[in-house]
């Protein structure tokens, strides 16, 4: 009869310890074992090295773009078109500090970030081709730009722009007096009219010492009436 010769490799999923058998010598047979434990102190690896824990990194607040009030309508829009050729993201945050709630841009705007927002979160989801979203970019680039070309004063917010020209008290038609601010420009305008009116009220006053004529006289009342009515409102504009 052939012996059989044992494998002497561990018996699997039987028994104790991972399915292996435990063999012990009699003198140790009702001997208990147990395995220390030992409790490593925070903040320290075995053998009592201390562990130096990295700081966790300071999270930034997020920057949000903001747009300080532009001395005129053309400097505000190269600073929208140049933030259009950096970010879209913040192109969009600058012109909702710019544009009037009320203003017809404000439908376009909510229109074009909706399809940017879409199409930031395709790309997110990896449902994108990149050619096909820069495509969409780049749409909504020359649109957002097309904007800036035809925006006009009464598109932006009251403080969007830097007020501008001279300072003058007038009175606002119920006895209050009132600061407002005219443009260098306007005030030039406004002085061209007085000196126009001041020539023709001048006129008429001449010719108001040498018309004996009643109808001629009467007419040449009524318009130094107008005309010096006119120079006065004029005057009131420009503070004089």
């Amino acid at each position: 009869m052939r012996s059989k010769r044992h494998a002497g490799e561990p018996m699997r999923d039987v028994g104790h310890r991972g399915g292996e058998f435990m063999f012990r010598l009699k003198k140790y047979a009702d001997t208990v074992f147990e395995e220390k434990v030992i409790v490593q102190p925070e903040g320290t690896e075995r053998g009592g090295v201390d562990v130096v824990k990295p700081e966790e990194p300071i999270k930034e607040i997020p920057h949000k773009p903001t747009l300080q009030p532009m001395a005129s309508l053309s400097e505000l829009k190269k600073t929208l078109k140049k933030a259009l050729a950096n970010d879209l993201g913040e192109a969009f945050e600058l012109f909702y500090n710019t544009i009037d709630d009320n203003s017809s841009v404000t439908n376009l705007l909510i229109n074009l970030q909706g399809q940017y927002n879409g199409m930031k979160k395709q790309e997110n989801m990896g449902l994108s081709e990149p050619d096909f979203a820069n495509r969409t970019y780049n749409r909504i680039r020359v649109a957002l730009q097309d904007t800036v070309d035809k925006l006009e004063e009464d598109d932006l917010k009251p403080d969007a722009l830097k007020a501008s020209g001279t300072p003058v008290v007038v009175n606002n038609g119920n006895d209050q007096q009132v600061k407002v601010t005219i443009s260098e420009l306007e005030r030039k305008g406004l002085e061209s009219q007085l000196n126009i009116l001041l020539k023709k009220l001048n006129f008429f006053l001449q010719q108001q010492a040498v018309i004996n004529d009643p109808s001629q006289r009467f007419t040449l009342d009524m318009q130094i009436e107008e005309t010096q009515q006119k120079v006065d409102e004029i005057k009131a504009k420009l503070g004089i």
